[in-house]
Parts: structure tokens; C-alpha cells; sequence
């Protein structure tokens, strides 16, 4: 399954560390990657469903860029979750003990030594990270939009953000290119329709439009669907009834609650074994 934050990495982030690999071409550049993370599963952008592909990225930067000598470390922040499904609020004060008491990869900084802090997903309460990075001077990576201080360039000039929009033209390549590299003939589009945001039905719409206008020809089979609120097992199966009919690969765009139900009842169908492949498009 592929998440927002993983596709987030592979675009910017890869193109962010192929400029410093040509910077760095005369010998090695060592970057640190520092990582607050939360655990608890109520929370999106928890460690457990963003590490796998932070650590993909990992690998993939060192077998690309042997000239950057990357390391990265999560670093456990306080969960404060007020209820399930929302985004938790995290300190800065463990990042803060681990910066000045812990770290060892990066003891001094200088021209071969980078520190990056790379926040891994959502949270009401970044403030405190992001003022301690601009305190540090030193660049906050974020992929998400979850809050006003995530656009406040004026406050914190050392934010760097990796979001982009849904009606973006490189977002919605991105799944074409990713349709086209695994070659992929027959793709599903599952959309919420209303629910908390209109924007999943946009962006996916938008999707749908490009990949259907290339050639050679891909068929895609686009459903709208309402899974706000209960929703009975039957109309869970039906959706999946049709995509099992149409395709193997399936692009979901819905907030995570409604996602959730959809995979869920696919993983009791046994259809969460790798014979199918889910790409979701969620905040």
C-alpha cells in the first residue's frame, strides 16, 4: 500500500538529496535526519504506518547517492490524542533532550555535516518543533498542510514543505507515472463524494481525466462512493465486488475513517494478500 508520505518522499525528497548529490560530488556528504514520531495508532502519520517508507527511502537514497552518507533517527514524542482518528499533538521537549543530550551522528556541524528535521505526518501541534528548528537553524521538512503554522514562511524561514495540492499537475502525474512504470493495463478509482472534504473527489476526478487521455490506452473504472457515516457491509462489497470485476489496482481517495472501512473489509475478503494493489489518497 502505498501512503501520501511515501509518494512524498520519493518526489521531493529524492530531488531535494540528487541537487545535494551534485553539490557533494568532490567527496562525501554526511546528513542527519532527525525524526519526531508518534506511536499510537489513533494517530495519522504514526510511526508504524510511516516508518516502512521512511525507511525505503533510506535504502533507495544510499544505493542512488553513494556521496551522501544519510542516517536517520525517530526520535518518540509525547501521543496527547484527544480522539481517535485526529491528528495528536506532540512536544518539542524530547526533541530538544535528544538534540543536546543524545545525538551523536552529527556532533559538529559544518560544510560535510547537514542536520534535517523531517516530521512524519500529522499534528495539531508543531509550533514547538518548528521553533526549535528555526531556533537550531535548521531546516523542518513537512508533508502536510494539517496546520497555519505549516505555511508560515515569515515565522519559520527554515520550513521547508513538500506539499502539493491535489489539483496540482505534478500530483496527478505522479500516479500516472507510477501506473506506467509497473505497467499496469486496467486501474479502479474508489472517490468519497461529500464526506469532510470535496476535495478527494476533485483531485480524483482529476486523476481519472489524465490517465484515461494517454496513450497507449489504460481502462479505468471510476467509482463515487459515500462512506461518511454508517455505512452496511453490503455496499463495503459491492464497491469491492466491482473493483475485483474491473482491475487488480486501485487508487482510493477519501478521508482515513471512511478508507479505513473500505480496507478493512477487503483485507477480511482476503484480498489484502499482495494479489491487489491499493494506492490512497488521504489526509
Amino acid at each position: 500500500m502505498l501512503s501520501e508520505e511515501a509518494l512524498s518522499w520519493k518526489m521531493t525528497n529524492g530531488l531535494t538529496f540528487a541537487m545535494l548529490y551534485q553539490r557533494c560530488s568532490a567527496g562525501t556528504l554526511d546528513i542527519e535526519v532527525i525524526i519526531p514520531a508518534l506511536v499510537s495508532t489513533k494517530v495519522m502519520g504514526a510511526l508504524r504506518f510511516v516508518g516502512p517508507a521512511f525507511q525505503t527511502a533510506l535504502e533507495e537514497v544510499k544505493r542512488d547517492y553513494p556521496f551522501l552518507n544519510m542516517s536517520q533517527t525517530f526520535v518518540i514524542t509525547t501521543d496527547n490524542v484527544v480522539e481517535e482518528y485526529t491528528c495528536g499533538e506532540s512536544s518539542d521537549i524530547e526533541i530538544a533532550e535528544y538534540y543536546y543530550t543524545r545525538r551523536q551522528t552529527c556532533p559538529i556541524d559544518g560544510q560535510d555535516c547537514w542536520t534535517l528535521f523531517i516530521l512524519s505526518g500529522c499534528t495539531n501541534s508543531i509550533a514547538g518543533q518548528q521553533r526549535f528548528a528555526n531556533g537550531v537553524n535548521k531546516v523542518l521538512m513537512a508533508s502536510g498542510v494539517t496546520s497555519a503554522y505549516q505555511t508560515d514562511k515569515s515565522s519559520f524561514p527554515t520550513l521547508l514543505s513538500s506539499v502539493i495540492t491535489q489539483s496540482s499537475p505534478i500530483f496527478l502525474a505522479t500516479f500516472l507515472k507510477l501506473i506506467q512504470l509497473y505497467q499496469w493495463e486496467h486501474v479502479t478509482i474508489v472517490t468519497e463524494i461529500g464526506g469532510l472534504s470535496k476535495g478527494y473527489e476533485s483531485g480524483a476526478r482529476g486523476i481519472y481525466r489524465l490517465i484515461s487521455s494517454v496513450t497507449p490506452q489504460i481502462q479505468v473504472t471510476f467509482i463515487p462512493v459515500s462512506l461518511t457515516g454508517p455505512v452496511n457491509v453490503s455496499v463495503l462489497n459491492n464497491i469491492l465486488d466491482r473493483f475485483a470485476a474491473s482491475s487488480r489496482v486501485m487508487i482510493l481517495a477519501a478521508d482515513s475513517l471512511p478508507a479505513n472501512k473500505l480496507l478493512i473489509q477487503a483485507r477480511m475478503r482476503g484480498m489484502t494478500d499482495g494479489s491487489y494493489v491499493s494506492g490512497i489518497v488521504s489526509v
